[in-house]
């Protein structure tokens, strides 16, 4: 695609800070449960289930922008 066919991104800086912000909290949360279940202090159960949980949530991150890459692009 050439620069003149560029559509410019129509997110704004806030949603974009947003979504960054997302992903580090989510970041922090699973080094949080690797140290923990490290240091013993959580069972591979409850790592287990925090992980899953944190998986969930990136993935219906993903899908909401996924979804709202595509209805912007009309696809």
């Amino acid at each position: 695609m050439s620069a003149a066919n560029h559509e410019p991104d129509h997110r704004t800086d806030s949603e974009a800070h947003n979504d960054i912000g997302e992903i580090l909290t989510h970041f922090r949360e699973f080094y949080t449960t690797c140290h923990l279940l490290g240091q013993q202090r959580i069972s591979a159960t409850e790592a287990q289930a925090r992980t899953g949980d944190l998986e969930m949530k990136l993935n219906q991150m993903l899908a909401r922008l996924t979804a709202g890459a595509r209805g912007r692009s009309n696809l």
